[in-house]
């Protein structure tokens, strides 16, 4: 399947975000799964599959200078102090779609956001929702060189938002960054 080429944000951060999560056709698309480091989505999602390859899935499918984001740069994007992050449910083609929506509290960038659909993430061949409600979870380029997994941007409405190590083989989305 093509890859819909994304639209660059620029929230005034070091970065600049695509507007869909890899795979998405729109902004309220869940897009593809991947497991870290791996540039193929799968059916299934575990540890007896997982490939314990290093290669940027954004950079594989998109093409340069798009990658995936850093944990920094997620840790940017979700600060307080650069960024409102809100929990809201939107409708795409009649189905509501929860997720975080982020804007931009930059002087000149105000109007400027991007929404981060909830497709919680894959273990095994089914789809998981924490604790049974919508949770986004996407991918950080940055490994946790202390345990050997990797970090990834973790948020619900509830628990609000964090950035949590876990084991590479869960399926999860990626959104795409712009130095």
């Amino acid at each position: 399947m093509p890859i819909e080429v994304p639209t660059l944000v620029n929230m005034g951060l070091s970065v600049q975000w695509t507007d869909i999560n890899v795979g998405a056709v729109q902004p309220y698309d869940i897009g593809y799964y991947y497991a870290w480091g791996e540039f193929l989505p799968k059916g299934s999602y575990s540890s007896g599959n997982y490939l314990d390859t290093n290669y940027d899935a954004v950079l594989t499918k998109l093409g340069s200078p798009l990658r995936t984001p850093t944990k920094a740069e997620w840790e940017e994007l979700l600060s307080s102090d650069n960024c409102d992050v809100v929990w809201e449910e939107k409708y795409s083609d009649e189905i509501l779609v929860p997720g975080l929506r982020i804007t931009s509290k930059k002087p000149g960038f105000t109007d400027k956001s991007i929404f981060l659909p909830a497709g919680g993430f894959y273990s095994g061949g089914s789809r998981v929702e924490a604790s049974g409600e919508p949770h986004c979870r996407y991918w950080a380029s940055t490994q946790n060189k202390e345990n050997g997994t990797s970090w990834h941007m973790n948020a619900s409405k509830d628990d609000g938002t964090a950035l949590i190590s876990t084991a590479r083989y869960f399926g999860m989305n990626l959104r795409a960054v712009c130095p």
